[in-house]
This record gives C-alpha cells, structure tokens and sequence, in this order.
C-alpha cells in the first residue's frame, strides 16, 4: 500500500474516532439533563401530591371542628401553621419514596416574606431551601401567596450520575475497545 494512502486513512480515522468521541460527549450530556429534568418532575410531582393530601386533610380537620350552621355560610380556609409535622414528614417520605428520588432530603414550609420556616425537617439545610428549585406554593390554604413547600436534596447532582453510571461505564468500555482496534490496525 503507498505511504501516502496509508498516512491518509489514519489521519480520517483519527478524525472519525475524535468526531465520534465528542458526539458521545455531546449525548452523555444531553442524557445528564434528562434525566435532571426527570428528577425535577418526579419531585414537582410528589410536593403536589402532598400539598393535595395536607389540603384536603385540614380541610376535613376544619370540617370536623366548625359546626354545619356556621360551615354552610361561612367558607373555612385551612391554616398553613396548623399542618402536623409527623404528617407532612410522612407524606413527603412516601411521595418521594413512591417517586423513586431519593432518601437523602430536607423539606419545609417557607413564609417567604420574612423566610419563616414554619414547619419541616430544615436543620442542616436553611439557607439551601431558600433557594430550592423544588419549590412548590401552598394553595388553598391561608396566605397561599406567600407559604411554600420546599424540598433540597445535598446529593441531587450524585443521585443523577448514578442512575446513569451503567450506560458510563458501558460507553467507556466500547470507546476504549475502539481506540485499541485502531492502535492495532495501525502498528500491527
């Protein structure tokens, strides 16, 4: 074969090999913000099954608790303040659980006029749930504007790469099989 020839097809290859190297960072990385879109969704989706269940919750409690001659007139919004602690950490947990997002999270309900926690698990993670972008506002209940349920997970970014580890490793293995055919093509 001419040396010419030869020194052309290896320097295509090379390029070939490159191109499909930043193509696979390219989907690897279009992958890692599904699946975070993904992780976004299932959380915004499990704070509204809890706000739902709170909601309903303290409007049946408030049912219970003003009698039907008064109820019928008077339209009995429930209180953000009176919502269980054990309830809502019980709710969130079996929400997110039935998600599949992870253990690892800290949640509370926010005044975010005066960033009031009124109730939650939030002793580590303050200032983070702050600014959270599990968010979710509590409607229905009194000052609604103003009252959020927020959600922060430390080890998000983590969760994420590891429900994509497998297809990783899998990637590098077929990347490195391809380098190492092309080396022996080339010196063998």
């Amino acid at each position: 074969m001419n040396i010419i020839i030869f020194r052309l097809i290896i320097i295509l290859n090379s390029i070939a090999l490159l191109g499909i190297f930043f193509t696979q960072f390219y989907w690897v990385r279009e992958a890692y913000l599904l699946k975070e879109e993904q992780f976004d969704n299932s959380v915004r989706i499990a704070l509204k099954g809890v706000a739902n269940q709170m909601l309903n919750y303290e409007l049946k409690m408030n049912k219970r608790l003003v009698n039907d001659a008064v109820q019928d007139t008077l339209p009995v919004i429930p209180d953000v303040r009176n919502i269980q602690k054990g309830l809502l950490g019980f709710k969130i947990n079996e929400e997110l659980s039935c998600m599949q997002v992870g253990q690892n999270y800290e949640y509370a309900i926010i005044d975010v006029r005066d960033q009031t926690f009124i109730t939650g698990n939030f002793e580590k993670f303050r200032k983070e749930l702050i600014t959270s972008r599990h968010q979710l506002p509590m409607t229905g209940f009194s000052d609604s504007g103003h009252m959020i349920m927020s959600v922060y997970f430390p080890v998000e970014r983590n969760l994420i790469f590891t429900r994509m580890l497998y297809w990783l490793i899998l990637s590098v293995v077929f990347a490195v099989l391809l380098i190492l055919g092309f080396f022996y093509t080339v010196y063998f």
